[in-house]
């Protein structure tokens, strides 16, 4: 199926000056989509848009799209997003974003919670297991404790617990289940 080019530009026109509800969405359950979009071929141009348009319906349904109050928090939350990624396999903490981006600790932890309906804590830990199951699926001759190590836990039991109540499984148990199936 090869859906209009237009839809792209309908997705970026919706989703100008809006920020996602919550922009780390879970997309383990689309891994065939995203498979597909990475592994098209670069002459098969229509299939490429069709992939990219079926990504961005994805997102739309995975996540509300609001109102940045200000174009602050729109730059906020990018500048979040950026810390996040760069810096999740290093022992960060809010206090440490809250004096970068000049703010108040106490402010800028309601903001990120305004803004993304969860708090630091817990943004920081979603990067840092997506870090982990990517690992499993990559790199099969590391050891859980490895990989928990190089995602940025620092204990094996804090990684363990968290890692069960953002995926259902125990480390585990996913390797076993997912990873090895």
């Amino acid at each position: 199926m090869i859906i209009s080019n237009d839809h792209i530009d309908y997705f970026l026109t919706a989703t100008k000056d809006k920020c996602f509800e919550n922009p780390i969405i879970d997309l383990s359950d689309n891994e065939e989509l995203i498979n597909n979009l990475f592994s098209v071929n670069e002459d098969s141009r229509l299939l490429s848009i069709a992939y990219i348009n079926l990504f961005c319906d994805l997102i739309l349904k995975k996540t509300k799209l609001i109102d940045s109050s200000t174009p602050d928090n729109q730059n906020l939350l990018r500048k979040l997003i950026t810390y996040l990624s760069e810096h999740y396999t290093e022992n960060i903490t809010l206090k440490e974003f809250a004096n970068i981006m000049n703010m108040n600790e106490k402010y800028l932890s309601s903001t990120i919670h305004s803004l993304t309906n969860t708090n630091f804590r817990t943004l920081l830990a979603q990067y840092r297991i997506k870090h982990a199951c990517d690992m499993m699926h990559r790199l099969e001759e590391h050891s859980i404790t490895d990989i928990a190590y190089m995602s940025g836990f620092s204990s094996i039991s804090s990684f363990n617990r968290i890692f069960k109540q953002q995926t259902g499984y125990s480390p585990t148990e996913y390797q076993k289940r997912i990873v090895n199936c």
